[in-house]
């Protein structure tokens, strides 16, 4: 064989294509994720805040008494 025809033989091979398709795609879904992600954070960081800000104040509220009974419409 010579060196013409396995230069030919180089150029017409695809098999290395679909490897480098594969990665493009690849990384365009993992940079739509960490951008979602980044997006999604603040929203959750401010929501956690608020929960945690809630559940404070909740264990700060007067206890209920167990032994007391309320009527309601009797």
């Amino acid at each position: 064989m010579q060196q013409s025809d396995r230069t030919r033989q180089f150029l017409q091979d695809e098999s290395g294509a679909v490897t480098v398709d594969w990665i493009v795609l690849t990384s365009v879904i993992v940079g739509l994720g960490v951008a979602v992600a980044s997006m999604m954070g603040g929203g959750t960081k401010s929501l956690t805040s608020r929960i945690n800000e809630q559940m404070s104040n909740a264990g700060n509220a007067a206890p209920i008494d167990a032994g007391a009974t309320t009527q309601v419409g009797f």
